[in-house]
């Protein structure tokens, strides 16, 4: 439960929501619209996700019918308050609250007046003027944003996964309070630029069902991971699958229709590759030997660029 959405979802100013169904305009009144969306926001996450309930659940928690119940969750589809990401294992709706359409409590004002006995110090007219020793300011009251208020306790790791999956969006992340890191707007960049640069790099005509199953989903979050460490890895991959004589291969053909044998394919890339930075790497050790810079003797010894010495043992 987050008591967030659900506070948001309370300051939410309703209108009678109007949707069509079979060519009929039909028209769900506000108070009955709010009970169902604060029954989904009863069970879904600080991001407004991950809430799957049956219709029966809702109609018990908003206390009406669940034929009432139906049009309501089409309702509120039609006005982009929600939307569904999917069916569950239990054949449940997978509800996606909308934070972007959901209102804000007021924040709280100021106190004003006179100062407690026995503050001496405090003046009558001085509004922001702190109370006792405590350092807090008279009007520092928050209202009910308490989880987003502790932005330092999130897992950025986290919503940097999510982005990558797609199962949210900065978007979403701003609405939701979050504070949006570098990471994460590198992860959302390189979701979009990863599949592109895949298609070109390996001449695709037609694009690949990107994000489309949970295999193609795995494959997606592979690309995009691949992309972020090395941006022009899969047109080395290109170079290297149009050598002649190259074993271990893949044709276009083969990775859209049975895309989890890329990886084989990427594996023996991934061994030639391999060589080639070292060797690279022990170029550049060399030259900085020269001029007393770059990477320490142990460091090249522990990337495996240089060999360890061989102590002779004693007789």
């Amino acid at each position: 439960m987050s008591v967030t959405v659900s506070s948001r979802v309370f300051w939410t100013e309703f209108e009678d929501l109007k949707f069509e169904q079979k060519g009929k305009l039909l028209t769900v009144g506000k108070p009955s619209a709010k009970l169902v969306l604060l029954a989904i926001a009863d069970n879904a996450d600080d991001f407004g996700e991950n809430s799957w309930q049956s219709f029966e659940t809702l109609a018990k928690k908003a206390s009406i019918e669940r034929r009432s119940v139906m049009r309501v969750v089409k309702a509120l589809i039609a006005n982009k308050y929600i939307s569904i990401n999917g069916i569950t294992r239990y054949g449940t709706n997978d509800y996606k609250i909308n934070l972007a359409k959901l209102g804000h409590a007021p924040q709280a004002r100021e106190r004003t007046g006179r100062p407690k006995s026995g503050d001496s110090g405090a003046e009558s007219g001085d509004r922001n003027a702190k109370s006792g020793d405590s350092g807090a300011e008279s009007g520092d009251l928050r209202s009910p944003e308490s989880s987003f208020n502790r932005k330092k306790t999130i897992d950025m790791l986290t919503l940097t996964r999510k982005i990558l999956e797609g199962s949210m969006t900065i978007e979403n992340a701003i609405a939701a309070g979050v504070t949006v890191t570098e990471d994460m707007r590198k992860a959302a960049e390189a979701r979009d630029q990863a599949p592109k640069s895949f298609e070109a790099a390996l001449g695709f005509s037609k694009p690949l069902p990107w994000w489309s199953s949970k295999e193609w989903t795995t494959f997606s979050v592979w690309v995009v991971e691949q992309y972020i460490a090395d941006a022009r890895i899969f047109e080395k991959f290109e170079a290297w699958r149009n050598t002649p004589f190259v074993k271990g291969s893949i044709s276009n053909q083969r990775i859209r229709g049975f895309v989890a044998e890329f990886y084989d394919a990427f594996d023996m890339f991934s061994k030639t590759e391999k060589p080639k930075q070292q060797a690279a790497q022990a170029s550049t050790y060399r030259a900085s030997e020269d001029k007393d810079e770059g990477i320490s003797r142990d460091e090249a010894i522990r990337l495996g660029i240089i060999k360890p010495p061989k102590f002779k043992q004693p007789a």
